[in-house]
């Protein structure tokens, strides 16, 4: 028999990063934040940004990776823009922070969706998954690769559906 300690603590893990992931992509949804990050604020604010970058480039590096790591993570429609706008600011470095922040983002998907809603997905997008989860039976590797290079499916799609295959984390990242 189990002390309950041991199954409340697994339960918190269990709910835990799901439940934080969801409310802060409903928290950027309902605040407006979607507004904010625009192009226009981007090219408007560039000399600044620009600047600031080039005085401060460790926390410059180490607040874009952050920040990328929590749009990936909550699946907010902005990775794009980030992206791009990093291309214009950072330069060639932003090509190995992103590569980073966006991994990092992916597995924390990877793990929520692992957890908790690996029941609850596999049976209200059971036809969907069903179809691109046959791939990952014979290569897994493989057909991870060609659904990120391909745009088959959508991104978060992509994130979520290894998790109900089998993967392992270590082959996931």
């Amino acid at each position: 028999m189990r002390p309950s300690s041991i199954t409340s603590h697994r339960g918190v893990g269990k709910w835990g990063l799901p439940a934080i992931l969801i409310c802060g992509l409903a928290v950027f949804s309902a605040s407006g934040l979607h507004q904010l990050i625009s192009w226009e604020t981007v090219a408007r604010h560039y000399a600044e940004i620009s600047y600031f970058i080039e005085q401060n480039r460790a926390t410059s590096f180490f607040g874009f990776v952050l920040c990328y790591t929590v749009v990936v993570a909550f699946s907010l429609p902005i990775a794009s823009l980030l992206t791009l706008a990093a291309g214009a600011l950072i330069g060639w470095p932003a090509i190995g922070l992103i590569v980073v922040a966006a991994t990092t983002g992916a597995s924390l998907v990877f793990i929520a969706a692992r957890g908790l809603f690996r029941d609850v997905l596999c049976a209200r997008a059971g036809p969907f998954f069903t179809k691109l989860e046959a791939g990952f039976t014979k290569n897994s590797f493989g057909y991870l690769l060609f659904l990120r290079f391909l745009p088959v499916a959508p991104f978060w799609a992509v994130n979520i559906l290894p998790a109900f295959s089998g993967m392992r984390l270590a082959q996931f990242i």
